[in-house]
């Protein structure tokens, strides 16, 4: 910001912010006077995505105004400040609403420098007059008998004429008022911004929630207080032009659809393979059943409702009927085989008991870790991991209590759908698969080859699938960012915006279009500071618009040579969580002095322009401050009797006006300002005569000025100055390609008192890499313990376990057949893998055992689990599947965050479980020797 500062502090995950913020406050308050006494108090800020607004508002008159622009402006400004903004505030909740835009109102005090000679009076003595003059303080108590009564003092401006009758001076007897040297009268600041929504210039509010506040409420709420507004207020226009509640709805609606699409394509694959009426009727109840439970417990751990967590429970609706499938599978073999309702209700819950419930522990401890883990990937996916535990918790229960004593209750009526036994035992797709299998038992080594040959291909791949941090998601909305030289004024930054809102509004791509220009108002400076020679535009697209050629017809506009344009598509909330910065990369060159590195900016600027990795490369801060530095003759100073405060109070009344003081009201502070005719060069205002004790002489007197180029602004990080160079990644490459390239570029070339720190998205994506993976360790860990446990063997996990790595080839394999990147979401549905592909394998494994243990043979055994658990393998692995069809097409809004996950999570299944019937046999028929 300009004529300020900004400084960002990171704390550890663990730390309380709000003590965090007691203390800082604490240290501002021990500086006390050490601070420069023209600048305002610290003002600590809390950084929180939340406090992004829900809505944006655009405030306008529907006749435009009639009294011009200014006084229209400014009236609006105050009515949406005072009615509009209030309404809206007292709703319970909205935090605040920020109005900007428009003009705030002032009072001009215009000096005449004649009258000011003629009656010796200068510019500190009418400060000070007004200041004194300008005062409400309290004034003691007196006693009148037994009552005591309060004094108070008060002589504050109520009207421009008490400010006129001000007695600044005395000549002789007569007083020497205001009115005597200056003209006093209402108006508008020297704006430096100015905001329009569709071509005409208006008001924009800004309405933030309250942190514990629930978004869509709170929209709805707003929305019904502008109807409100808009009925009592007919002449005035309240356009809605962000609204995030409708991208958060739409994207909750399209979740909630495929959660129960995906629920409803896996009871139809169940309907193809369950032909018994009663089996099926079991496994459908288990569904419902278990989401009901599922949602109890989202109330006990206080999971919310929100695309995390339901992203979680859409991912578990597949896998809800599987220890159903597996339950209701084993008792209908039993029951083919002659035992009774009762007898194949205990038997066939009883022996597969064990090894559903070590699948789904198995898969709970592969969450469980995601929400201990340090860092944001913990704390982004901790609902999720709770929603799938307490999806999958829920099934087990219901698979182990309802689905036996439904599926075991059948009657002579129960019939199956089709007559045909063959079908129903799987008739040439088992026959198919023991022929398979038996070959694949004569030839083990030969599958083994194959086995590692496909995970050398798989990683080969995963090395060179694209990266980033996550996917683009399409809001409907662009970003476009203006940049003109520094000494560009408000004017020419407006004159240069038009361009592009006319291309807006006479393209059918865009519905609308709002237009931020110029330095922001004090309110947003704080949050959200932009210099005056910049603009942002935010073009909202019509439906069914492609967001990248909307994107691209836009960067293909010709531009004048003096305007940089950056065109984005909207963050999302996660999107700016993990990368805060306005790139997909920085590079920093670390300095001890700023001068040193100025000389390496140049070259490293020119070579990474070259580099076909990165585009969009510029300074951070390239634009240099064109400024006169004035300088005191103090000698001169001294001779004639001339302080620093009146030249310094001259030259400002001059340039900008002298902020007196304010004339208070209920509802606002208007700044009183003391202003002298406007100069428009700096020779012109070095002639501006100013009082002395030898007359009226010029300010070149005292002043020396010199011509300079400032920056723009300064960095440091850690106390070290900071040169920063922001580049974006180009579609051809990936972060860890760009990251890399920038490496070998510039390390070699730059001096030795010069460091390269390499940053941005490429570090938030290493920083959830390093997350997640030691969540996959963590859970691999887990998931071996307990299968450990369940085996009591420390060979055999590690047959189950080997699906994981088969599975992740399967996952770069489909990444790279779908265009699908590595990124967050396609990490944590890794993740995700580990505790569902080893499903399958543990009950495989669990049959083998049981039939070894009864007497049959190694290979007998493995055959005849081969051929009992093909079924319930296939079925859960195709409801999985199917279950997780509608989040894969990726449709509706948000799908871009939810289709890497589902993608990688069926991909992966797939494959897995397609080895997983013939390799998991082979291994287990190798290490079966070792493990006795």
């Amino acid at each position: 910001m300009l004529g300020g500062s900004m400084v960002r502090m990171d704390f550890g995950w663990n730390t309380d912010l709000d003590l965090a913020m007691l203390d800082v406050r604490e240290q501002l308050d021990r500086l006390g006077d050490s601070l420069p006494q023209e600048s305002d108090r610290p003002i600590v800020l809390r950084i929180d995505p939340n406090d992004k607004p829900i809505m944006i508002v655009a405030l306008s008159r529907d006749d435009g105004g009639s009294e011009g622009l200014e006084a229209d402006l400014s009236a609006l400004k105050q009515l949406g400040r005072e009615v509009v903004a209030r309404r809206i505030e007292q709703l319970r909740d909205v935090a605040r609403v920020i109005v900007t835009g428009g003009f705030d109102r002032q009072i001009d005090v215009r000096l005449d420098p004649a009258a000011l000679a003629a009656h010796s009076v200068n510019l500190v003595q009418l400060e000070s007059a007004l200041r004194t003059a300008n005062v409400a303080q309290p004034g003691g108590s007196i006693r009148r008998g037994p009552f005591r009564y309060s004094v108070e003092v008060t002589g504050e401006f109520e009207t421009v004429q008490d400010i006129a009758s001000t007695v600044v001076s005395w000549s002789g007897d007569r007083p020497i008022r205001l009115r005597d040297l200056a003209e006093v009268r209402e108006g508008v600041d020297e704006r430096r911004g100015l905001v329009r929504y569709d071509g005409t210039e208006t008001l924009m509010l800004l309405v933030e929630r309250r942190p514990d506040a629930n978004t869509v409420r709170a929209s709805e709420e707003v929305r019904q207080a502008l109807l409100e507004l808009q009925e009592d207020l007919d002449d005035i226009r309240l356009d809605v032009v962000v609204d995030e509640s409708v991208f958060i709805e739409e994207a909750i609606s399209g979740l909630t659809q495929a959660v129960l699409f995906g629920g409803l394509l896996a009871l139809l694959v169940l309907l193809l393979f369950l032909r018994r009426k009663r089996a099926l009727l079991a496994v459908g109840l288990a569904v419902p059943l278990s989401l009901g439970i599922s949602l109890i417990l989202f109330e006990v751990m206080d999971i919310s409702f929100n695309l995390i967590s339901l992203s979680g429970l859409a991912l578990g609706v597949g896998m809800l009927v599987d220890n159903a499938i597996v339950v209701v599978e084993n008792i209908a073999r039993l029951r083919e085989g002659g035992l009774s309702e009762r007898e194949a209700g205990i038997q066939g819950a009883s022996e597969v008991a064990g090894a559903i419930t070590a699948s789904t522990l198995t898969t709970v401890a592969v969450f469980l870790p995601l929400t201990l883990v340090e860092g944001l990937a913990g704390r982004l996916f901790a609902d999720q991991s709770l929603a799938i535990v307490a999806s999958l918790s829920a099934s087990l229960l219901v698979g182990l209590t309802v689905v036996p004593l439904v599926a075991a209750w059948t009657s002579a009526e129960d019939q199956d759908l089709s007559e045909d036994s063959d079908s129903r035992t799987g008739g040439p797709v088992l026959r198919f698969y023991e022929t398979l299998l038996s070959g694949a038992l004569k030839h083990r080594l030969a599958v083994s080859v194959g086995a590692l040959l496909f995970l050398m291909l798989g990683g080969w791949v995963g090395m060179n699938v694209n990266r980033e941090v996550v996917p683009q998601t399409n809001q409907g909305r662009i970003n476009v960012h203006l940049a003109l030289p520094a000494d560009a004024d408000l004017e020419l930054v407006s004159e240069r915006t038009r361009s592009f809102e006319a291309f807006a509004l006479d393209s059918p791509d865009f519905e609308h279009i709002l237009s931020d220009i110029g330095e922001r108002d004090e309110s947003r400076l704080q949050i959200d500071p932009r210099p005056p020679y910049e603009a942002d535009l935010l073009a909202m697209l019509s439906p069914g618009v492609d967001l990248e050629e909307a994107i691209s017809a836009i960067q293909s506009l010709t531009t004048p040579e003096d305007v940089q344009i950056e065109v984005a598509s909207e963050r999302t909330q996660l999107e700016m969580l993990l990368s805060n910065e306005e790139s997909d990369l920085f590079i920093d060159l670390l300095v001890e002095r700023r001068e040193d590195g100025a000389p390496v900016l140049s070259t490293a600027l020119s070579s990474l322009e070259q580099m076909p990795e990165l585009v969009n490369v510029r300074l951070s801060d390239d634009f240099e401050v064109p400024a006169y530095r004035l300088s005191f003759d103090r000698e001169t100073m001294s001779r004639y009797g001339v302080s620093s405060a009146q030249l310094t109070t001259q030259l400002e009344a001059a340039a900008s006006g002298a902020h007196a003081t304010d004339l208070r009201s209920v509802n606002e502070e208007i700044p009183i300002l003391l202003r002298t005719p406007r100069k428009a060069t700096v020779e012109a205002l070095l002639a501006e005569p100013v009082p002395t004790q030898g007359g009226l002489l010029p300010l070149s007197t005292f002043l020396k000025a010199e011509y300079v180029l400032l920056p723009a602004s300064l960095m440091r990080g850690d106390q070290i100055p900071i040169l920063r160079i922001l580049a974006d990644v180009s579609a051809q490459s990936d972060l860890d390609d760009a990251t890399d390239a920038i490496q070998a570029q510039l390390v070699p070339a730059l001096p030795t008192n010069v460091r390269l720190r390499v940053g941005g998205a490429n570090e938030a994506f290493r920083n959830s890499l390093r997350a997640v993976g030691i969540s996959f360790l963590l859970s691999i860990l887990l998931v071996y313990l307990i299968l450990a446990a369940q085996f009591e063997s420390l060979v055999q996990p590690l047959v189950i376990l080997l699906t994981v790595p088969l599975a992740l080839s399967g996952v770069a394999l489909i990444l790279l057949v779908t265009g699908q990147t590595v990124n967050l979401m396609s990490l944590t549905g890794c993740v995700v893998l580990i505790g569902i592909v080893v499903n399958d394998a543990i009950v495989k494994v669990d049959f083998i055992n049981q039939r070894r243990a009864t007497g049959v043979k190694l290979m007998p055994a493995i055959m005849e689990a081969g051929r009992d658990r093909l079924r319930p393998i296939i079925m859960t692995t195709v409801t999985t599947a199917f279950g997780l069809l509608p989040l894969s097409l990726g449709l509706g809004p948000g799908a871009e965050l939810r289709a890497p996950m589902a993608i990688v999570i069926t991909g992966g299944l797939v494959a897995a479980t397609l080895l997983t019937l013939i390799v998991v046999p082979v291994l287990y028929s190798l290490v079966v020797r070792v493990d006795a």
